[in-house]
């Protein structure tokens, strides 16, 4: 059997946006209020009249009590229930404020008796498709998804040097016709090219290499060939003929977040006599407008 609709859950629903609404920073001066549901009071006969959501706020040291009447109809509130409204609260004078909520609509009637008598009428529901869109039909941002990729530095396998063998049999006593690998600290070892008229460290080029080498994941070699260049350490400058630099790159990871706004909308207020929207967010109210 399907459950049976007590109004309590849609008086519930109606207590914690409202309560989110006096909440927020908007409305700060009214913060803290306590929203009760089913809230009893005596009349002026002695009888207890209950009322579905009732609050009170101090302003200047006056107490102002509100109640709101909450109908989960799926058809328009009639007349009768506005006059049913008005005798509740007539014979309680200290109620300064009454509101009426229902999902669905109000009668023409309800409407003008309501507005007599200074009732305001509400319609709070849950969430509809054409809340995402403006009057003009352009819609809101409701999702945004954020790939975010992560690049890891690149992995340094070996570096290696070719010496000018000519210069070095002219201007030393040592032979090297064979590559050597670097084996000293990159930031002490010092790249001298007299063509480009540039000095830069190891550590500098491999930095660049970084940040200029858009590699597909995997190992990769670059060479470098001179015309008139030195590598220079701390003990020694020779002239060099080139260099290759042999690095892995890593596999990038990649994370998917999705902002879903339309998951954490979590109830509409609308005040028909006041033209106002609020729309209530799990961290934040929005009032009549809803960009983001």
């Amino acid at each position: 059997m399907p459950k049976k609709n007590t109004g309590k859950e849609y008086e519930n629903f109606v207590a914690d946006l409202k309560k989110a609404v006096l909440d927020s920073e908007k409305y700060a001066s009214h913060k803290n209020i306590e929203v009760q549901t089913r809230k009893k009071l005596l009349d002026r006969n002695g009888n207890n009249r209950e009322f579905d959501i009732y609050w009170e706020h101090e302003i200047a040291g006056v107490v102002y009590k509100t109640v709101i009447e909450c109908k989960d109809y799926t058809q328009s509130v009639s007349i009768e229930k506005i006059d049913s409204l008005i005798g509740k609260i007539n014979d309680i004078p200290e109620i300064d404020k009454a509101l009426f909520a229902t999902t669905y609509g109000y009668q023409s009637g309800a409407k003008k008796k309501a507005k007599k008598n200074n009732i305001d009428l509400l319609i709070v529901r849950k969430p509809q498709e054409a809340d995402w869109q403006t009057e003009e039909g352009i819609p809101y941002l409701k999702e945004i998804e954020l790939t975010i990729n992560f690049f890891f530095p690149l992995e340094i396998v070996e570096t290696t040097f070719l010496l000018d063998d000519n210069w070095m049999r002219t201007n030393t006593n040592i032979s090297v016709t064979e590559p050597f690998s670097d084996n000293g600290h990159p930031t002490k070892i010092f790249i001298e090219d007299r063509v480009e008229n540039s000095k830069k460290s190891l550590r500098d080029i491999y930095e660049e290499l970084a940040h200029n080498e858009i590699q597909r994941a995997g190992q990769h070699e670059i060479i470098q060939h001179f015309e008139n260049a030195f590598i220079h350490s701390n003990k020694s400058s020779y002239k060099l003929s080139s260099y290759s630099i042999l690095f892995n790159v890593p596999e990038k990871k990649t994370a998917i977040s999705i902002l879903d706004y339309n998951e954490s909308l979590i109830g509409v207020i609308e005040y028909l006599s006041k033209d106002k929207k609020f729309a209530i967010f799990e961290n934040k109210i929005r009032e009549e407008d809803w960009s983001f």
